[in-house]
């Protein structure tokens, strides 16, 4: 007799009393899941919450947790209002914080996904024929698998003699490698389409950047879409490498939240002005995720010739 527990997210089967090994592991799974994303959520609500709060006659009097007693929209005022201050001093507009953002983001996010896809392709396509390409996947394993610390000095002192210091190109160069998973990501995509597509291209007379451009990169141009989505996030989010390599001179949205938030200055010190910054930073990237969240949960299909 089996007996069967339903729930609209899964079906466990019991025998004689007993959860098998795997549905118990699935359940503490699931369950860790769901608390996890109500913590995120939760998270996201409140700071919602607490950035229209006023200090003085909510927030500060102990209505920490809880809804606003009055929404108002102060605290937003007094983050733009400081958008383009860093250090006390006007140094950029909010147009031009925003501008070095997208040509950072956007420029870094390309470079980092374009890289490991070209260097995937030539192994996977000229890897039988030439074996000593295969070394290119033996790095990138070692790499992934020995953490790197302590290179940030040696690096900034090789960018800064290549001139490549506080540019937002040199940082498109700098990102211009391909240790990374998605070179594996793109390996398998590559390796995974059949003979076929290339060979009957090279019959119509085409060459190899032909067929990289023409058939391969079509076929593939949703998990490509996909990866520069994720590293757009990647690359918006970042702080520490404008900090490192550009500086006051090249200001971006999270680098100028860094700095806000060691702002002491009286008015922007406080938790919900803190907050109301980051939500600058977070919002953006959360509609974001709303419209392109079936491309980035969904599954890549593949279509062609059938050998």
């Amino acid at each position: 007799m089996k007996n069967v527990f339903k729930c609209p997210f899964f079906n466990v089967k019991r025998r004689k009393g007993k959860f098998t090994a795997g549905n118990i592991l699935f359940i503490i799974t699931f369950i860790v899941l769901v608390v996890y994303i109500a913590l995120l959520l939760w998270l996201m609500i409140w700071g919602i919450l607490t950035s229209v709060k006023d200090f003085y006659g909510d927030f500060g009097l102990g209505n920490v947790a809880g809804f606003p007693k009055e929404i108002t929209f102060d605290n937003y005022k007094t983050v733009f209002d400081n958008f383009y201050r860093i250090n006390g001093d006007y140094r950029i507009d909010a147009f031009g914080i925003i501008l070095y953002t997208l040509l950072y983001t956007i420029g870094c996010a390309f470079f980092v996904t374009a890289t490991p896809c070209a260097v995937a392709y030539v192994v996977a396509k000229f890897g039988k024929k030439y074996r000593w390409l295969n070394i290119y996947t033996s790095i990138v394993l070692v790499c992934l698998i020995l953490p790197i610390v302590g290179n940030y000095p040696s690096e900034l002192k090789l960018v800064q003699s290549m001139g490549l210091y506080q540019k937002i190109w040199g940082v498109w160069i700098l990102k211009m490698n391909f240790l990374s998973m998605y070179y594996l990501v793109f390996l398998g995509a590559f390796t995974g389409m059949p003979a076929s597509y290339s060979e009957a291209a090279k019959i119509d007379g085409a060459g190899n950047f032909k067929i990289l451009f023409k058939i391969y990169l079509p076929l593939i141009r949703n998990l490509f879409g996909t990866v520069l989505l994720i590293q757009f996030i990647v690359f918006w989010n970042d702080f520490q490498t404008p900090l490192l390599y550009l500086g006051d001179e090249y200001p971006t949205v999270a680098y100028w939240l860094f700095r806000f938030n060691e702002n002491t200055m009286s008015g922007v010190s406080t938790v919900p002005v803190k907050v109301a910054g980051t939500m600058v930073l977070v919002i953006p990237i959360f509609i974001l995720f709303l419209i392109f969240s079936k491309k980035l949960m969904g599954n890549l299909s593949l279509g062609g010739i059938k050998e």
